[in-house]
C-alpha cells in the first residue's frame, strides 16, 4: 500500500510507519527490509524508525550498524538524527561514538547534539565531556551549543 502512494511526505511517512511496525516484532527483519529500499527519503525514514527502538534495546549494535552498514550522507543524516536519543539513553556510548568519528562536520554536529542533550542533565556533565574533546574545532562547536 505504501508503494502505491506517490513519492512525497505521505509516502515517506507510510514507509516509516511500516518500518516501525515491523521493528516492533523483529528488529533484524525490519533493518533487512529497510536496507532493501532504494536510497532516498523513504529509506532514511525507514532506517530512522527502525533505529529508534533499536537504540533503546541494544545501542551498541545500532551504532555498529550505522557505522559499518551506512556511508556518506546517509550515515551523516542518521548519525545526526540518532545523536539526541543515544545521548539520552546511553551517554557513555554516545561519547565513545563521538570520539570514534573522523573530524569534520558530522562529528561536530554529533558532539553538539550530545552536549545539547546532556545540557538537560547536570550542567557539569556536559562541560566535563566538552573538556575531554581533543579536536579544537569540535570543542568550539560543542561550546556554542549552550
Amino acid at each position: 500500500m505504501a508503494n502505491s502512494l506517490p513519492n512525497g511526505q505521505a509516502h515517506n511517512q507510510a514507509i516509516g510507519t511500516l518500518a516501525n511496525q515491523i521493528a516492533q516484532g523483529d528488529l533484524t527483519r525490519a533493518i533487512q527490509w529497510a536496507d532493501q529500499l532504494p536510497a532516498g527519503p523513504s529509506r532514511q525514514q525507514a532506517i530512522q524508525n527502525v533505529l529508534n527502538p533499536w537504540i533503546q534495546t541494544d545501542p551498541a549494535s545500532a551504532v555498529d550498524y550505522v557505522l559499518n552498514d551506512l556511508s556518506g550522507s546517509e550515515q551523516a543524516r542518521v548519525l545526526n538524527s540518532v545523536s539526541y536519543q543515544l545521548a539520552q539513553s546511553d551517554p557513555a556510548a554516545a561519547m565513545r561514538l563521538a570520539n570514534s568519528l573522523h573530524a569534520g562536520d558530522s562529528k561536530n554536529n554529533f558532539v553538539s547534539n550530545i552536549v545539547s542533550s546532556m545540557a538537560n542533565t547536570p550542567h557539569r556533565d556536559a562541560a566535563a565531556y566538552v573538556d575531554t574533546l581533543a579536536d579544537e574545532k569540535t570543542r568550539l562547536a560543542a561550546n556554542q551549543t549552550w
